[in-house]
């Protein structure tokens, strides 16, 4: 009964066409389980919380996500209480850094959202996330027991403990989704793993197992252990049930020795994704890595983790015991490795964590470039479609019965609670779709219709290249946006007079047609009235070109001039004197323009924007911002501001996410905002003690530009400090912990000197060389050759002893014997 309310969405809507983009997490009162599937995995993949599957049983608890919530109730599906949506606000640095993770990547300004914004499942659930991080640091306990008295003690003070772990132990686990996929257990049995620790290995595969359907046609599984070498236990296609496959995994024994996990990852991908031993094409590949050592050859199992990525295999690194670090190996997973790398004190976790790891394989995508797929109709299919400069074809096609198409551009589990088109499909016609131009992966989510018999199976082909003719029902996707098909280039060769460079985008794209109708002036709100609902992004203008559209968390609409003789460019979203078609710059991110949908979920009933539609000028002077209601100007008010520039030169790389930032100037228009003009600029302070490379350190950098373009942080003229930017001309000079400088390469603040394990303090005679390393590398010690310096991938420098008798080999990266290191053996 729970999924009446969405599967209800489908009624009437069999005939094949393309439905409005969906996001229920943005829409009020929105409930359900997809819903609260959809917020979750939002924060996940933002990297803003690991919540090892508390949020959604307190989601489960509380409100029985969300269908249980009282009338008139404020605090969401997570029912967080204004006492606790308070504290989310409060203005410590931690706070801060939250707040500002959460606009970059979520296009949520926390500080304009109010305790009553929470009726939206995606305010509610990022509420209790932040509230979780200020109580645990991000350490959030993983059994149910642990998790009940955690909840008590910060969540629910006044909550009933036991009856929270009744109904946690009472919730369905393991993964319920039909979908194929190829899962390899890659272990660990080295002379460093203990028999009870090989136990508890083999108890954590057998438990996975355990909640997954295996059979030839659903999760086939096959398992590679290693110590100084690695071994195929069983291939993929060697047992077709869950009794026989648990029975050899039972049969794992250690093998002794060292830690050659490059060669275990480099089996995995030769021999067990090999369709000569079962791997099937279509299904999600999938590695799950067991290890409690550091690899004998770190370099080499970094390309093999590369290597076996790119082979379109999804790796889960999961490292356990206090022999290593939480950063450990974090290199050696998927991305983002907030949700593919998996950290775990202690051996005992491995029981409780279970559960998680069943989901995360539920939720894996099959990779697929080229090929035709065949699937029973009983089977659930999630694509990831990889950009390609030819483009790419995809047609769908069903023999029998029907089934549900979801799609989208940023989110990679499409449902019916988010996406970006939707389409029943069924044997009367197939479904082409021609994706070109959307510089990431494009994500296809195939399900069986809810109510229909299943029948026969349904096929996908995939071929790179445009479609062999395009007919009236084809469907074309550039930058994630549904086009008119004749608008768009139909590649069968790359591009060659172009540089085809990756884009990061920031907003959800639409399915309808862009405002290209010119309305008078005075119906902007009738035209617009609906492009801001769930979204922040920008759109055309629907009249004048030489202005655009962006809309806040509020829904509120604004429109900005673009500076004299430049017009706003739909394919960069940006204001230019000449606007390219063809291939984003490269020294620009694009967004995906909003366009005004002509139906949407149930948020679409509002009719007109909720606030004043504000006027912002651009000009190479001071911006000026103009409220106005109903389209006419009330009131003016002129925000000094040095000139804007097209990026700062020591400002965030381009490979920054671009947020539209709208929120922000959004802030500068109420009447209680201060305002900070030149005369009132934060004073910067300056020291000769520290060079710096930022030449423009005396000038306020918060140019309404940068905002625009999410550049929040930039160096200040004493590296030991960086200027924080708040709203258009509005800078504070934050300070970097003690020991710590200022990095703009990453917007974060690195150890300035190397730390020393052994004293546990900073050596200030030694500077960190790692500051503008990239990535997990190893520096020998300027002076003691018995010593190195881990870079940890973060810029952080920490300092090693090798064991007795050992040097450290910087060609070889590894500490050797000192007799190797004098006579080359």
């Amino acid at each position: 009964m729970r999924y009446v309310l969405y599967l209800c969405i489908l009624c009437g809507l069999w005939q094949f066409s393309a439905r409005a983009q969906t996001d229920l997490t943005r829409v009020a009162d929105s409930y359900g389980p997809l819903v609260v599937e959809s917020t979750i995995q939002l924060l996940r993949d933002a990297c803003l919380i690991k919540d090892h599957l508390l949020l959604e049983r307190i989601a489960a608890f509380e409100t029985n996500d969300g269908l249980a919530r009282i009338p008139g109730d404020h605090g969401g599906i997570w029912q967080v209480d204004e006492e606790m949506f308070n504290l989310t606000k409060a203005g410590t640095p931690e706070l801060k850094k939250i707040q500002d993770e959460v606009f970059k990547k979520l296009f949520v300004l926390w500080n304009g959202i109010n305790w009553k914004d929470l009726n939206r499942p995606l305010y509610s659930g990022l509420a209790a996330a932040i509230y979780l991080r200020t109580k645990t640091n991000d350490s959030i306990p993983l059994s149910k027991p642990d998790q009940a008295k955690f909840w008590k003690t910060h969540f629910r003070t006044n909550g009933n403990e036991q009856n929270f772990l009744t109904a946690m132990q009472a919730m369905p686990e393991g993964c319920s989704i039909p979908s194929q996929v190829d899962l390899a257990f890659v272990v660990e049995t080295s002379s460093n793993v203990k028999p009870i620790e090989l136990r508890q290995f083999k108890d954590f595969v057998n438990r996975v197992i355990n909640g997954l359907t295996v059979s030839s046609l659903k999760v086939q599984v096959a398992v590679v252990t290693f110590g100084s070498q690695a071994n195929v236990l069983f291939h993929l296609n060697a047992h077709s049930n869950k009794i026989d496959v648990v029975s050899a995994i039972d049969s794992i024994t250690q093998s002794g020795g060292s830690v050659a996990t490059d060669v275990a990852l480099k089996l995995t991908r030769d021999e067990v994704f090999n369709v000569n031993n079962g791997a099937r094409i279509g299904a999600a590949k999938v590695t799950v890595l067991l290890t409690k050592s550091l690899p004998d050859n770190r370099k080499a199992t970094e390309q093999e983790a590369i290597l076996l990525t790119d082979h379109d295999v999804t790796l889960f690194t999961n490292v356990i015991g206090p022999g290593l670090s939480p950063n450990d190996l974090k290199n050696i997973s998927s991305q983002p490795n907030c949700v593919h790398h998996n950290y775990l004190e202690r051996f005992d976790d491995l029981e409780n964590f279970a559960v998680e790891m069943d989901q995360a394989i539920c939720h894996a995508p099959a990779k697929v470039s080229s090929g035709t797929l065949t699937h029973p109709c009983d089977v659930d299919t999630l694509l990831s479609i990889p950009d390609s400069p030819y483009g790419t074809t995809v047609q769908i096609s069903v023999a029998g019965g029907s089934r549900t198409v979801y799609t989208s551009y940023l989110y990679g589990l499409p449902n019916t609670a988010k996406n970006d088109l939707a389409f029943t499909v069924d044997s009367s016609k197939a479904l082409t779709l021609y994706l070109h131009n959307n510089s990431h992966n494009y994500f296809i989510s195939l399900k069986s219709v809810f109510g229909l018999l299943c029948m026969n199976n349904y096929t996908v082909d995939v071929q790179v290249g445009s479609p062999g003719s395009v007919t009236p029902d084809t469907i074309c996707i550039e930058k994630g946006v549904k086009k008119d098909c004749s608008n768009v280039t139909m590649n069968s060769t790359p591009a060659t007079t172009t540089t085809t460079t990756t884009i990061t985008t920031t907003t959800v794209s639409t399915t309808q047609s862009t405002l290209t109708t010119p309305p008078t002036s005075t119906k902007l709100h009738q035209t617009t009235s609906n492009i801001c609902v769930g979204n922040i992004t920008t759109a055309q203008h629907p009249s004048d070109p030489t202005k655009f559209l962006m809309c806040d968390i509020k829904g509120q609409i604004l429109v900005v001039q673009c500076p004299h003789n430049e017009t706003y460019c739909a394919s960069t979203n940006l204001c230019e004197a000449k606007c390219l078609t063809t291939t984003a710059k490269n020294s620009q991110l694009s967004t995906t323009p909003i366009v005004a949908p002509t139906s949407l979920a149930p948020s679409t009933k509002t009719t007109t924007p909720k606030s004043p539609i504000i006027i912002i000028v651009l000009t190479t002077g001071p911006p000026i911002i103009v409220a106005t209601g109903s389209g006419s100007a009330s009131s003016t008010t002129t925000i000094p501001a040095p000139q804007p520039t097209s990026s700062p030169n020591t400002g965030p790389s381009t490979t920054q996410t671009v947020a539209s930032s709208t929120t922000q100037t959004v802030a500068t228009t109420t009447p209680k905002t201060t305002l900070t003009s030149p005369a009132h600029t934060p004073s910067v302070h300056h020291t000769t003690t520290h060079s710096t490379t930022n030449s423009n350190c005396h000038k306020n950098p918060c140019t309404a530009h940068a905002l625009m373009n999410n550049f929040l942080y930039f160096p200040a003229c004493d590296e030991h400090e960086y200027y924080h930017c708040s709203g258009i001309n509005m800078m504070t000079t934050e300070h970097c912990p003690p020991d710590k400088i200022f990095n703009p390469n990453i917007l974060n603040c690195v150890n300035e000197f190397v730390f020393n394990e052994d004293t546990q303090v900073f050596d200030k005679t030694v500077p960190n060389p790692c500051k503008n390393a990239q990535g997990d590398m190893y520096f020998i010690h300027p002076t003691d050759k018995t010593k190195f310096i881990h870079c940890d991938g973060y810029w952080n420098g920490f300092m090693r002893t090798c064991p007795s008798g050992e040097v450290f080999n910087q060609t070889t990266q590894t500490c050797v014997s000192f007799v190797s290191s004098v006579f080359g053996k």
